[in-house]
């Protein structure tokens, strides 16, 4: 858990700021909303201007809706009203799960996506090592949409330490065991720690998810990290960052530590596609996500196929990578 001064030295700002922004916004929506529609009529794009703005009202609508939620469980614990530490940590994932499947369906929604979940019955017990494909903020949602069946798993989030400045992850998320990691690499060691600390004592009931790649894939990334290669002498590693298309290759720190930390687990490798323009605001604006079909696809494979050497468990996770990959290209090209 996070040093309290250091939690209330963000929070006194980043929860404010949203609550008076959401509020601004919500007041001039009958400002701009008619411009929006305004802007779409005369543009030959795909009509995602006000639909644009009316998905940041629905963010700040779902941000006020998980931060009164934190708020009526943090004084119903004080009231012993939520009784028992097991009990405060369930409401706080259901919270977590109808907070991030909100956003995301609501998205869906206004944008005109289809969105399909094909092996969402992978993910109805534990214990499991989800590790999942990252291309826009938007995957991030994904689990709490897609895993959130009425038996829907306890998942434990490894995410970068970033975005705590998004109030209701920061609030919400460091009550449930999540991990906000640095990535800059000064802490290596005990960053990887806490990541085999993460993935330990999970039940049926639980998982950690995981993005292997580190950051969300772009082709700026892809051909700046095989430059990064070559300029080390790692010519094999370059050719193999040249191989994959659709990703960036698995970082194995997290991975590996999430291997020792959870013996038992098996693991669930999660593909996606219909979010790559969803990259940035400007991709929204363009309308390279509207009414599109997004398809998100998973694996599940048995502990018992995964090596137990590091050296083994490093090829297993690549060749997965690989298949992830011509995975992705097949769906492009349909």
């Amino acid at each position: 858990m996070e040093a309290f001064h250091s939690r209330f030295k963000r929070r006194v700002i980043t929860i404010p700021t949203v609550i008076v922004l959401g509020l601004i916004w919500i007041l001039l929506l009958p400002l701009w909303l008619p411009v929006g529609i305004l802007v779409d009529v005369f543009r030959s794009t795909p009509p995602v201007v006000a639909r644009s703005g009316l998905c940041i009202t629905h963010y700040f609508l779902m941000e006020f809706f998980g931060l009164l939620g934190c708020l009526f469980l943090w004084l119903g614990r004080l009231l012993f009203l939520v009784r028992g530490e097991q009990a405060y940590l369930n409401v706080h994932y259901t919270l977590q799960r109808l907070w991030g499947a909100g956003l995301l369906r609501g998205s869906c929604w206004l944008f005109r996506l289809d969105l399909r979940v094909e092996g969402a019955e992978h993910l109805e017990r534990g214990p499991v090592l989800v590790f999942m494909r990252h291309v826009t903020l938007m995957d991030t949602l994904f689990p709490a949409s897609a895993f959130g069946q009425p038996r829907g798993l306890k998942l434990r989030y490894l995410i970068k330490r970033e975005l705590l400045l998004e109030p209701c992850l920061d609030v919400c998320g460091q009550r449930i065991p999540n991990l906000f990691v640095d990535r800059s690499g000064l802490k290596r060691d005990e960053t990887l720690a806490k990541v085999k600390a993460l993935a330990t004592d999970m039940g049926a009931e639980d998982g950690v998810i995981l993005y292997p790649e580190g950051t969300r894939f772009t082709l700026g990334k892809r051909a700046r990290l095989i430059q990064r290669f070559r300029e080390k002498g790692e010519e094999a590693q370059a050719e193999k960052a040249e191989s994959l298309q659709n990703l960036l290759p698995p970082r194995y720190g997290g991975p590996l530590a999430c291997f020792e930390g959870a013996p038992d687990a098996d693991v669930v490798i999660v593909g996606h596609v219909g979010f790559e323009g969803a990259a940035n605001v400007r991709h929204f604006l363009s309308g390279r996500v509207y009414n599109n079909p997004v398809i998100i696809k998973m694996w599940r494979y048995s502990r018992s196929e995964v090596p137990e050497d590091e050296a083994g468990r490093k090829a297993w996770l690549e060749a997965r990578w690989f298949e992830l990959d011509q995975w992705v290209s097949e769906q492009h090209v349909e």
